[in-house]
């Protein structure tokens, strides 16, 4: 556990509070994070990279924290693919998967795009499931990072004054 929460502080925590310490507000890092979770979220793997950089160009958002957050968030979304695609059943009325979560989980391992060819249909439904859920996600994420980054931002100011 200790060398994942160092593998955190390096990869994902010390980037962003970098870019606080160079003169990104907290709240368009907040901001930039928050899109950067929600979009990265997409149960269609493969295309977070290109919707989180276009996000970062049309919203203004800082590039380089966007793609730190996307890519640690890539786990939590290969854990929240099935439970998206679950969802999209339920809300749609579709047919149940045609294999259990275990075999779900070890072809996406071994062959995701497999996965996009055999279950297209299942993953048009996560993906419905996560459009519907991302902008409550994202001002959800925003509000409650937002106090925290100001606090960050201003314990570094107070460090830095004395």
């Amino acid at each position: 556990m200790n060398q994942k929460r160092h593998y955190m502080q390096r990869r994902v925590i010390d980037p962003l509070v970098a870019l606080l310490k160079q003169g990104l507000s907290p709240r368009k890092l907040a901001q930039t994070v928050a899109v950067g979770v929600g979009l990265s979220l997409c149960p269609f793997v493969g295309t977070t990279t290109i919707t989180c950089t276009g996000a970062a160009f049309a919203f203004r958002l800082n590039l380089a924290a966007i793609q730190v957050v996307n890519y640690a968030v890539f786990p939590l979304q290969l854990i929240l693919m099935l439970p998206f695609i679950q969802v999209g059943i339920w809300l749609f009325g579709a047919d149940p998967l045609p294999f259990g979560q275990a075999e779900f989980y070890a072809l996406l391992e071994s062959s995701p795009w497999e996965v996009v060819s055999r279950l297209w249909q299942y993953l048009l439904m996560g993906v419905a499931v996560w459009a519907i859920s991302l902008l409550p996600l994202i001002w959800g994420l925003f509000h409650l990072l937002l106090p925290i980054f100001r606090r960050v931002a201003a314990a570094r100011a107070t460090v830095k004054a004395e």
